[in-house]
């Protein structure tokens, strides 16, 4: 009786990671070198971007979690839209209208939402202010990062801080990334 061999995403996990290993591989063994290179400190690093850069370099492999990631992102953007650190900056806004930002981004910045952390700040907020100027309260302007890039320009605030509520902010986006990890791997 012959063993059944690795399955492609453990084969791609395993080239992702740089373990050695010779094919055909069993799918037993490949759980094992995917085990010992999770404890291994040699891999900890690269472990740490697999789940977003499997989606890019995978996407065959992992389309259903691609789809699931999609479909939730207008809500995890609208969570963080309306909590309370985003209220110093934005007028509340509509669950409609957080659908209807992200079709817009889909449409003319593919590939916005790549980075979690980034997608909020960069991507979101000035597309929202671009669709519903009067989401985003009087005194702050936002760009798009290309945009920050040519002028040299941070968001602007006229007189109030714009790094209030950062740290708040950061530890939300990791509990948001953290939760599309736990939904991508179910």
């Amino acid at each position: 009786m012959s063993e059944r061999v690795a399955s492609p995403k453990q084969i791609a996990l395993l080239r992702f990671l740089g373990v050695p290993f010779d094919e055909p591989l069993a799918i037993q063994a490949a759980s094992e070198l995917i085990d010992a290179a999770m404890d291994d400190p040699r891999y900890q690093e690269r472990l740490s971007y697999w789940n977003t850069e499997k989606l890019v370099l995978h996407p065959n492999l992992y389309a259903s979690e691609i789809a699931s990631a999609k479909a939730s992102r207008w809500s995890e953007l609208y969570y963080l839209a309306t909590d309370e650190t985003a209220r110093d900056f934005l007028n509340r806004i509509t669950q409609e209208e957080s659908r209807q930002v992200v079709v817009y981004l889909d449409a003319h910045l593919p590939g916005w939402d790549r980075d979690p952390v980034e997608r909020f700040y960069d991507y979101f907020v000035p597309a929202l202010q671009r669709l519903y100027p009067k989401r985003v309260k009087r005194g702050y302007s936002f760009d798009f990062p290309s945009a920050k890039a040519s002028s040299r320009s941070a968001p602007k605030s006229a007189g109030k801080p714009a790094a209030k509520g950062c740290l708040s902010m950061i530890l939300l986006c990791i509990v948001t990334i953290g939760i599309g990890f736990i939904l991508l791997h179910q």
